[in-house]
């Protein structure tokens, strides 16, 4: 501590010596610090401010914007965590990191088939797109670097790089969106004449929100556990891969399905959304495997029921219609799943998890 003192002396000297350089900064900086401490709640700023404060002073002494910057955006995320719940000591923390596996499961398991399908894939659409040839060889490509970075983050997170998983997750996340927009790009050339009016026109929401929808939400589930909860290797504990097996075999069987008419699409989403909200009630006797599978069926099953009901969605644009519902009822589907944990969940455990 006297030596973090006297260096802390000796460098508001200098920026004494220097024009006052370093005065002019650090109200911008203490203005940015206590905004990334107001998104912590009232009582965890009351306790720890003043601490996370020092930590935050003692971590940048010595370094540029870049790491003022850094530490900030820690600082909030960190802020969000806490106010969200989702810390390492939470029960929506805890539900996050047995869900995260099971999301990384889903995502792979839409892609496993790929690298056998590449050879074909290239070829057939080649072979469609010989009017716009580029199109086709984009979708290809984006297609197959979707699968691969699922693929990537699912041998990252068996190593127990969690640290990996999260920005290759995020990755595939943007490489399915351009995934889509080359599909739409290869059905109408004229998509990328950046007008709006002819986006709206001519994008096919369904195949955006069946490629991007489900994926995000995965991708979020992922970004959502602790890291501090995910480190192990499952190489360490080979029993631990097998419920995420279960989930990716049935995810590929499920991407494989060929659906005859709406009835059926519907019939499946309604299914796949009441297991998956009957589950939350495994809550009150603090059983979070059954909640976290529940948890990853249903953005495959908003996407059937959203799919299914898109003909008598009454939207002006036609292209919002399904993305519009689609991000609602995700939405609406995360706030039921924050109040399950909160009302459900036995307080005894609430006491423990606030008092450690």
């Amino acid at each position: 501590m006297n030596q973090h003192d006297s260096d802390s002396a000796g460098g508001s000297h200098s920026g004494s010596d220097h024009g006052g350089s370093t005065g002019d900064r650090e109200p911008a900086a203490s203005r940015a610090l206590r905004l990334a401490l107001r998104l912590y709640p009232a009582g965890y700023r009351a306790e720890r401010a003043e601490e996370m404060a020092a930590v935050y002073a003692d971590s940048t002494a010595h370094g540029g914007r870049l790491v003022a910057a850094r530490e900030l955006v820690g600082i909030a995320g960190y802020g969000l965590r806490v106010r969200g719940g989702l810390t390492a000591a939470g029960v929506g923390g805890r539900l996050m990191a047995v869900a995260a596996p099971l999301a990384l499961a889903a995502g792979v398991g839409r892609v496993v088939r790929m690298p056998f399908q590449l050879g074909n894939t290239w070829a057939s659409m080649t072979q469609a797109s010989a009017d716009n040839p580029a199109a086709g060889h984009w979708f290809v490509i984006l297609w197959a670097a979707t699968g691969i970075l699922w693929l990537l983050a699912a041998v990252a997170a068996v190593l127990g790089r969690w640290g990996l998983v999260r920005p290759l997750v995020g990755l595939s996340v943007l490489a399915a969106v351009a995934q889509a927009v080359a599909f739409d790009w290869l059905l109408y050339p004229a998509f990328l004449a950046f007008r709006l009016d002819l986006f709206l026109q001519l994008s096919d929401a369904d195949y955006f929100v069946e490629t991007v929808g489900p994926a995000l939400i995965w991708a979020l589930m992922v970004f959502a556990a602790p890291r501090d909860l995910l480190g192990t290797p499952a190489t360490r504990r080979p029993r631990a891969l097998l419920v995420p097996l279960v989930v990716l075999a049935a995810s590929a069987s499920q991407n494989q399905w060929h659906l005859n008419s709406l009835d059926s699409v519907e019939l499946w989403g309604v299914v796949g959304l009441s297991l998956g909200l009957l589950t939350l009630g495994a809550l009150r006797w603090s059983r979070l495997l059954p909640v976290a599978v529940g948890l990853v069926t249903l953005p495959v099953a908003l996407y059937l029921l959203t799919v299914a009901r898109v003909p008598n969605l009454e939207v002006p644009v036609i292209w919002l219609g399904p993305i519009l519902t689609y991000g609602v009822e995700a939405l609406l589907l995360a706030l039921v799943t924050a109040g399950a944990v909160r009302y459900l969940t036995p307080r005894a455990e609430k006491t423990q998890l606030i008092g450690s």
